[in-house]
């Protein structure tokens, strides 16, 4: 009973072994099936082409035998310095024909049942871009602020005695002449009678303000209406004390009215006020148009674009053109080859979003305006823009 025993072990152990060193085996061959036919892996050290003489031998090109070829020992399809190999052999199932260069690329040109070999050459992303050229731009700085609308002479009308108005030969907008009587105030008091008093234009123009009512008591001070030359008007505003450091005669200015929004009247600085209103801390400033336009009336509102200072001297771009990283500016320069260089920058003035770019681009220089936010150092890019 015990004998049965130890040899039923013995067949069990001796069974073991059997199976795993069948398995180690199968094991062994697959790999080094797939050393051999897997493309790009290292060949055999005596199928490496050598500076000997060509020999005639089977060509094994992953893993397939083939017809004999033309090459160094082995016939693999491997490139060495100096050497090319033209051989035909089976890969993977099928007839490949392969052709390597000194270089040592692998390349095939696939036929039936074949496939090509593998390249190492690498393409470049190119990204569209708008560009411009870098020149000199003039930022013309400004002040906006309101006026009114003014007749450069004007004058008011008071009356040489107080009494009761009786008679206005006037109106508003009416056109006098120097010495024609607007009308009448009767100085008359309860118990006594006067002539009336006639009322006299001191300058010719046009009454700019609504004259005294017939029945009104005035004085000797009061205002009966005002005069003024509507042929020549001006422009009156106030410029805000911060800015009065800018101000010079002589500057342009954009006029708009209310009345004609998409129009611009242009006017000139021809006088500043020498004092500032404590009250608003501002300046006075009187404006003169540039040329007379029937459309401008004496009392409308009006909004003046005041130009200042003109910064030259300097390139300048938009600020979404601007790249920002830690306090750092910079902008993509186009190199000759079509690549960018990134730029650090120093900017300058800003009027209106434009900063002037005081250092880091040259006059001349291609610089990227659009499609800057994938960019890198040396990327490729195309100009779209042209």
């Amino acid at each position: 009973m015990q004998k049965t025993k130890k040899i039923i072990v013995t067949h069990v152990i001796v069974g073991v072994i059997l199976i795993l060193t069948f398995i180690a085996v199968k094991m062994i061959g697959s790999s080094k099936s797939k050393s051999s036919g897997m493309p790009g892996m290292m060949p055999p050290a005596n199928s490496m082409p050598g500076g000997g003489a060509p020999g005639a031998g089977a060509g094994g090109a992953n893993g397939g035998g083939g017809a004999p070829g033309n090459g160094t020992s082995n016939g693999n399809a491997k490139g060495g310095a100096g050497s090319q190999l033209n051989g035909t052999g089976a890969q993977n199932g099928g007839a490949a024909q392969g052709a390597t260069s000194s270089a040592g690329n692998l390349g095939g040109t696939p036929v039936a049942g074949g496939r090509a070999g593998f390249g190492n050459k690498k393409s470049q992303t190119v990204t569209p871009v708008r560009t411009v050229v870098a020149q000199e731009v003039i930022l013309q700085d400004y002040v906006m602020t309101s006026g009114d609308i003014q007749t450069q002479t004007s004058i008011e009308v008071f009356p040489s005695i107080g009494g009761t108005v009786v008679q206005m030969n006037v109106s508003l907008g009416s056109p006098v002449k120097k010495g024609d009587i607007i009308g009448y105030i009767d100085p008359s008091e309860p118990g006594s009678y006067y002539a009336k008093s006639p009322i006299t234009c001191p300058i010719s123009g046009s009454i700019l303000t609504a004259p005294a009512k017939p029945g009104q008591k005035v004085q000797a001070s009061s205002v009966i209406t005002k005069i003024g030359d509507i042929e020549n008007l001006q422009v009156s505003a106030k410029i805000p004390e911060r800015y009065v450091a800018e101000l010079a005669v002589g500057q342009k200015a954009e006029i708009k009215l209310e009345a004609y929004p998409d129009v611009s009247f242009s006017a000139s600085v021809v006088r500043i006020s020498p004092v500032v209103d404590s009250s608003t801390r501002t300046k006075e400033i009187i404006l003169n148009f540039d040329k007379k336009d029937s459309r401008i009336n004496a009392g409308m509102f009006a909004k003046v674009k005041l130009f200042t200072s003109a910064y030259k001297g300097a390139f300048a771009i938009g600020q979404d053109s601007i790249v920002s990283n830690s306090d750092k500016n910079y902008l993509f320069v186009v190199n000759n080859d079509d690549t960018v260089s990134k730029r650090e920058i120093t900017l300058g003035k800003n009027v209106d979003g434009y900063y002037q770019i005081l250092s880091g681009v040259e006059f001349g220089e291609t610089v990227v305006t659009e499609g800057m936010l994938t960019l890198y150092e040396g990327a490729k890019v195309r100009d779209i823009g042209k």
